[in-house]
C-alpha cells in the first residue's frame, strides 16, 4: 500500500473526533478557502477507504461529514 500523500496527511491531521463537514476538513487542512472541496473530498474517500476516517450524510441533501477514527488498544 503507498503512504499518504500530502492532501491526505493534511486532511488527516484535520480530522478529530467529532463529526465535521469537508468544507471545515478543508479549512484546517490548509487548503484555499477558494479552493473547491473536490482534492478535500477525494482525500476524505481515500482515508475512509484505508480505515482511518468515518463518513456519515446528514439532512436533505446529503451533506458529508467526516470524522477521525479511534481504534481502542487492550493494553491488558
Amino acid at each position: 500500500m503507498r503512504s499518504l500523500n500530502w492532501d491526505e496527511q493534511a486532511v488527516l491531521e484535520a480530522l478529530t473526533e467529532e463529526f465535521i463537514s469537508t468544507s471545515v476538513v478543508k479549512v484546517r487542512s490548509g487548503f484555499s478557502s477558494g479552493a473547491k472541496n473536490d482534492s478535500t473530498l477525494a482525500a476524505c474517500l481515500e482515508l475512509e477507504r484505508r480505515g482511518l476516517a468515518e463518513c456519515k450524510s446528514c439532512g436533505a441533501n446529503q451533506i458529508r461529514r467526516w470524522r477521525l477514527v479511534v481504534r481502542q488498544d487492550n493494553l491488558t
